[in-house]
């Protein structure tokens, strides 16, 4: 997925839910370091990018679970599955 693919599924998730505020604004933040800044970055420092926005994007996978909204759900779901590995040491879990 490109940046502007990744950045209006993100659009489309918060008109499912509603969401605002700061949770959306670090996203959104981690998105762009993912795609911008990480190709400038040692392996370390951007396997540090992509487990934070792995945790961002679980969060509002587990947010979209719990409220019953199926249709962000599927929106964070395929976001996930389509843009970051799962780490081999993280043991996955996409709804608590």
């Amino acid at each position: 997925m490109k940046l502007d693919e990744v950045l209006n599924k993100i659009e489309e998730y918060q008109a499912l839910t509603g969401q605002e505020g700061n949770h959306i604004d670090e996203l959104r933040l981690f998105v762009k370091f993912y795609f911008i800044k990480s190709k400038y970055l040692e392996n370390t420092e951007r396997r540090t990018i992509e487990l934070n926005l792995y945790r961002l994007l679980n969060i509002e996978l587990q947010f979209s679970y719990h409220s019953e909204n199926d249709d962000a759900y599927e929106v964070i779901f395929n976001l996930i599955n389509s843009m970051i590995p799962v780490p081999d040491n993280m043991n996955v879990s996409y709804v608590t």
